[in-house]
């Protein structure tokens, strides 16, 4: 199904519009980002995040780690990343954007283990 005659009318006066408005401003350059809609998490990045995270509030983040978060770090990585690997794509979308929220939030040393 084309366009109308009407909808391609607006749509060259909308190009023209912003060419203009681009123009004016010397706008050279315009970089679109789109990482709001289509964000994926890394498992790494996921795992950095949430390493130092007291259990507490990895557990609120991401409930699917259940009991018994291990102390030890290679411990803890490795339940995650096999927790991690079992969810659905949307979940992880969800928890990883839990887990950066949860990391940038905490009040500094909060919950940093050593090693």
């Amino acid at each position: 199904m084309g366009r109308s005659m009407v909808d391609t009318e607006l749509l060259a006066k909308a190009h023209g519009a912003v060419a203009d408005l681009l123009k004016t401003l010397e706008i050279k350059q315009v970089i679109c980002v789109d990482d709001v809609y289509a964000r994926r998490y890394d498992l790494a990045d996921v795992q950095a995040s949430q390493i130092d995270l007291p259990v507490d509030v990895l557990l609120t983040a991401m409930p699917e780690l259940g009991d018994g978060v291990p102390e030890d770090r290679e411990a803890r990585r490795e339940k995650f990343r096999v927790v991690w690997s079992a969810l659905l794509p949307d979940i992880q979308a969800a928890r990883g954007e839990a887990i950066y929220v949860a990391a940038r939030t905490q009040p500094a040393g909060r919950g940093k283990r050593p090693g």
